[in-house]
């Protein structure tokens, strides 16, 4: 990974890499696009941004290879878990995606990261709906957060109404990727087969971010 002297520190990101999934019948953050795991593409775009990345979710000798992995405080109970994991160990600023979105856009997630400022989370809205999995997530966060997972609540996003939630529009987020490339996920075989099509017909480099 990157060692650049630019990489931000102020705040963490952690990626959720569950375990496995239903639909694909495997772990979905090893299952390759392009030759590579999934968790490579997602790990080469945040090491050009952040100096600290945690994965967070079962213990795995492949993944524990890759980068520090925290079991999930809540197994079972989705994402919520996770986030709430991560920022309970970090204790910091965490920018919080999915194992399965290889197209992130290095250049967004710096925006992203540049209007934290004074709010409690950081949230894309493409498409006028917020997407919880390419979020920024500060500690005020943790009791909210606790209090749904107490109460048997599974969705982020009911949290938001209670804190300071800084929205980035979709023109904002077409500034930097028109076709909102960075929220593509990979749910299906077919997600999978649409991401080799992506690259096949684009020459995704990280390196132009």
């Amino acid at each position: 990974m990157s060692t650049a002297p630019n990489l931000i520190s102020e705040v963490c990101s952690a990626v959720l890499v569950g375990g496995k999934s239903r639909r694909l019948g495997k772990e979905k953050s090893l299952i390759p696009l392009a030759g590579k795991p999934l968790i490579d593409w997602v790990l080469e775009s945040l090491s050009q941004v952040f100096a600290r990345i945690i994965l967070v979710g079962r213990k795995n000798p492949e993944l524990e290879k890759r980068a520090e992995l925290i079991e999930d405080l809540f197994p079972g109970l989705g994402p919520i878990s996770g986030i709430y994991t991560a920022l309970e160990y970090l204790k910091k600023p965490v920018f919080i995606c999915a194992c399965d979105m290889p197209f992130l856009n290095p250049r967004l997630i710096r925006y992203q990261v540049s209007l934290l400022n004074d709010f409690d989370v950081v949230v894309p809205c493409p498409g006028g709906f917020f997407e919880p999995l390419h979020s920024i997530y500060t500690p005020a966060c943790l009791k909210p957060l606790k209090e749904l997972i107490e109460k048997g609540k599974r969705r982020p996003v009911e949290i938001f109404p209670c804190l300071r939630v800084r929205k980035i529009t979709e023109k904002e987020l077409a500034s930097y990727d028109p076709q909102f490339l960075p929220f593509f996920n990979i749910n299906t075989y077919e997600d999978l087969k649409q991401a080799e099509k992506i690259l096949q017909n684009k020459f995704y480099s990280f390196k132009k971010y």
